[in-house]
């Protein structure tokens, strides 16, 4: 019975842990933040600091961010596998060795499909592209 409420009372600790406080982080051109919130927007960013002060930044200055988890590396944009002059968030899925999965979503003229493609990039440029098109 001991160990039923041990057990009972060790389950809500270890859901606390899990869905614990993320860091925001935010590395501009010039140097890196970390704060407690990060709201991105059209042209510009916000970080909240633990301190509550508010910084605003450009998001040509960003470089990468990370908020609730997940990290985000301005990137070339690649359409038909092909480079263009667009530099563009991307989501960092995977890591392995010097190969990085990156995911990029952008919606389209129609509103209930979006095109997601998926990037691999190895030292020194993109290996693959791979674009995913969902339909309604």
């Amino acid at each position: 019975m001991k160990k039923l409420y041990l057990l009972i009372a060790f389950i809500p600790y270890c859901l606390l842990g899990f869905a614990g406080n993320h860091e925001s982080r935010v590395v501009t051109k010039d140097s890196a933040y970390v704060g407690k919130k990060f709201i991105i927007g059209e042209k510009q960013a916000k970080l909240i600091l633990n301190n509550g002060t508010k910084i605003s930044f450009p998001l040509e200055q960003i470089v990468s961010y990370s908020s609730n988890g997940k990290e985000f590396r301005k990137l070339p944009l690649y359409v038909d596998g092909k480079p263009t002059n667009q530099l563009v968030f991307m989501e960092l899925v995977k890591v392995q060795d010097n190969l990085k999965l990156f995911r990029y979503c952008k919606s389209t003229y129609c509103p209930y499909s979006k095109v997601v493609t998926y990037l691999l990039f190895d030292g020194a440029g993109l290996s693959l592209a791979y674009e995913d098109k969902t339909l309604p």
